[in-house]
Parts: C-alpha cells; sequence; structure tokens
C-alpha cells in the first residue's frame, strides 16, 4: 500500500475520534438534561483534540521526523 492509505486512515481516525466525541455529548446532554451545551462542548473538544494530533502526526516540525538524525557539534567531539 502506498501513501494514500495512511492519509486515508488518518482521516478515518479523525471522522472516528469526532464521531466518539459527538456521542458522548449527546449522553450527556440526555443525562443532565442540557440539550445543546454537551453536544457543543464535546464537538469543540473533540474537533480541537482531532485536529491536533492531525498536525503533530504531519507537521514537518515534529520532533519524531523520520529523516535520519543530525549530529551536533557535542555529539562530534566525542
Amino acid at each position: 500500500m502506498g501513501e494514500w492509505s495512511q492519509h486515508a486512515g488518518s482521516g478515518i481516525q479523525y471522522a472516528i475520534t469526532l464521531l466518539i466525541f459527538l456521542f458522548g455529548g449527546l449522553k450527556l446532554d440526555e443525562w443532565m438534561d442540557s440539550e445543546p451545551v454537551g453536544l457543543l462542548i464535546a464537538a469543540l473538544l473533540g474537533f480541537v483534540g482531532a485536529t491536533v494530533s492531525l498536525v503533530k502526526k504531519y507537521s514537518p516540525f515534529a520532533s519524531s521526523n523520520k529523516s535520519p538524525s543530525r549530529s551536533t557539534k557535542s555529539d562530534s567531539k566525542n
């Protein structure tokens, strides 16, 4: 499989995360009888959490880059 499968998997993970948070918000609204509040809070938290996870995964500045580690000045002295 190619690079597209990794991106498709990330999209599916993003959607499932949002769905789980939305379902939790609906259940919270049923439990607390606070119709739109739980859903809105859960939607916001799910969106922010999924987006942060996606940015961390694909950011070129992430610490877990696949590029080989670069030697620093302290490494070259030894």
